[in-house]
């Protein structure tokens, strides 16, 4: 069993270079494609997120739309979104991992302050804000206020309308429900990526129907997707955290083992809560020969090849209610998923994805018979329906009908701006 702990040292990092300041740069500003334009604000800059805020300014600007993106510098570089009609104004990358809590808090702080300041530089420039991983609803919730109080309208895309791990305690948990209740309330508009985030948000925070659109998770294309390697090997990715059930997966698999399946496990992904890591290394050793565990952050470039390890990817989510970026690259790569339908799950099987979808409760049993139904059927046939299914989410989930969407919710919300400002004239 390979197990690679992510515990090591890191300081904590938070470099303006001057070659990375706005001040001591050329801004990156091509083209002139329209008239409405949209400021994008992330904190992100590496892995999925970071992915998908740059394929999100890309696909807007490229719909016609002026794009102001204030970001932190993409790892990796080629992922940069720079191109016609993108203005783009970075902020300090800031990594803390077992950094002190004063300069988890100062880094924190130096990030807010960068931010507010490209904000302040943008508006009366801007027509619409947008906000994509930005944080925390508690940090989120003042730079909102702040643009909202500049007069300006606002978007957000709420990928998670409840957090997978909350951070204040059960006795302190109200005020951290109230942030984002509070941060929701000042949007102007809300895009959320799966029907069941749309369901929560209603409920849960009481917003209006008319307020909240649901825009599917962009497509990663990562190329032509290679053969199924019929080696019985399945892939659980991603964080390692409860609400995905990776115990439960090894468990299902080592019990599956145990009455004949030929089945093997394959973990990757970064570490979420230390301990539930912790216990999930344990149980992997139980069988060896039957469950590898990878516990790191995966660069983009190898998950590729990590993909191409296996013959299908299992997520068994439960509690989850927004859409799943690893589902996406699944069927994008012609793999059959073993899924639950949790959140955006159940919108990727109504699109078509291949795969075999849990029954109820995704409990270690009914994983069990969900990678017994899998393994009943010749890969042969998974592997036909799935590079089927590869076209089909294209076509659905490609960034450009993705940002096309995003651009006409954008001159939506702006015309409502101006005709707002036009009536108040009258």
């Amino acid at each position: 069993m390979r197990t690679l702990y992510p515990f090591r040292n890191h300081r904590l990092t938070t470099a303006i270079s001057k070659k990375n300041s706005v001040e001591d740069r050329p801004r990156m500003e091509t083209g002139s494609p329209g008239g409405t334009e949209v400021c994008i604000l992330s904190n992100s800059w590496r892995g999925g997120s970071g992915w998908f805020t740059h394929e999100l300014a890309s696909s807007i600007a490229k719909a016609g739309l002026r794009v102001t993106l204030i970001a932190p510098p993409m790892l990796p570089p080629s992922k940069e979104a720079i191109g016609k009609g993108i203005d783009r104004r970075q902020t300090p990358r800031v990594e803390s991992a077992d950094a002190s809590l004063f300069k988890r808090r100062m880094a924190t702080l130096k990030r807010l302050a960068a931010n507010i300041r490209e904000l302040w530089r943008a508006r009366g420039k801007e027509q619409v804000y947008l906000f994509n991983f930005v944080g925390h609803a508690g940090f989120e919730l003042p730079v909102s206020l702040l643009v909202r109080l500049w007069g300006q309208r606002l978007v957000l895309v709420v990928h998670d309308p409840m957090p997978h791990m909350w951070v204040l305690p059960s006795w302190a948990r109200f005020l951290e429900r109230l942030a984002y209740k509070l941060d929701f309330s000042l949007a102007t508009h809300i895009v959320c990526l799966s029907n069941a985030s749309r369901n929560v948000l209603l409920k849960e925070y009481r917003l209006a129907p008319g307020r909240v659109t649901v825009i599917p998770h962009g497509a990663y294309d990562l190329g032509a997707p290679s053969p199924l390697p019929r080696n019985g090997k399945i892939l659980v990715f991603g964080f390692i955290r409860p609400n995905k059930l990776v115990k439960e997966s090894i468990l299902a698999v080592q019990q599956y083992r145990r009455g004949g399946g030929q089945l093997q496990l394959l973990v990757v992904g970064s570490s979420g809560p230390a301990a539930y890591t912790a216990e999930c290394l344990e149980l992997a050793k139980c069988d060896p020969t039957g469950t590898e565990v990878d516990v790191r952050f995966v660069p983009e470039e190898e998950i590729s090849s990590i993909i191409a390890e296996v013959d299908a990817v299992l997520l068994p989510y439960r509690d989850f209610n927004s859409q799943s970026g690893v589902a996406v690259l699944a069927g994008l790569s012609a793999r059959p998923v073993i899924a639950s339908e949790a959140g955006g799950l159940a919108d990727l099987f109504e699109m078509g994805i291949a795969g075999v979808r849990i029954q109820d409760d995704p409990s270690v049993d009914a994983i069990a018979d969900a990678l017994q139904l899998f393994q009943k059927r010749p890969l042969e046939d998974w592997e036909r329906e799935a590079r089927a299914a590869r076209g089909a989410l294209l076509r659905q989930l490609g960034w450009t009908a993705i940002g096309g969407s995003y651009a006409s919710l954008v001159r939506r919300v702006a015309g409502s701006a101006l005709s707002a400002r036009q009536f108040s004239r009258m």
